[in-house]
């Protein structure tokens, strides 16, 4: 009623808060309070329309859709029907479904990273392998010229001296032969 009285209890209601509370405050007996809930809308349905909320009950911490319609009699007075909808199960089968959700994009932004980082070693090792391909190549290439300067070192001190051999001369020849050159 307007006055907060409860005028009427279905056997859900009786059993869900274990008493039949006709006739007693209806904040008292559902919830335990003082004074009026603050969600209470009884003063919105004095239009006359239907009000649709939520909440969470402090008795057992369950969630309620809530939807209260304005009961108006013949001798002018105002009543509130309330119609309370248990919707807890949903709001965590909701809520499991977003933590699910997050983890999911961890997940694949973990993944990403890992193929970025993939990438990056991919990118960094292509010219490092050519750089090692082409040294590797330099170290072939002058272990077989360093004997060719270290005789023509030694041909330019034995020109210098005028002590030059034949064999000296077939020492280099066979030296740039090996060297391959060309």
């Amino acid at each position: 009623s307007s006055d907060g009285i409860v005028e009427y209890m279905n056997p859900a209601m009786i059993c869900r808060i274990g008493e039949n509370a006709v006739g007693k405050i209806c904040y008292s007996v559902l919830h335990g309070f003082d004074k009026p809930c603050e969600w209470c809308v009884f003063d919105k349905i004095q239009d006359g329309q239907a009000v649709e909320n939520q909440f969470i009950s402090p008795r057992d911490n369950r969630r309620f859709q809530v939807t209260s319609i304005p009961i108006h009699h013949k001798n002018g007075t105002l009543s509130k029907m309330t119609i309370m909808k248990d919707v807890t199960e949903y709001w965590n089968a909701l809520e499991a479904n977003k933590k699910s959700d997050a983890l999911l994009r961890q997940a694949q932004k973990l993944k990403s990273i890992g193929q970025l980082a993939a990438g990056i070693a991919h990118e960094i090792n292509t010219p490092i392998q050519y750089i090692k391909y082409n040294i590797n190549f330099l170290e072939t290439a002058f272990s077989d010229f360093i004997p060719v300067v270290e005789l023509v070192q030694e041909f330019i001190d034995a020109a210098k001296n005028k002590k030059i051999s034949d064999e000296m001369i077939k020492k280099i020849e066979a030296a740039l032969e090996n060297a391959d050159l060309d």
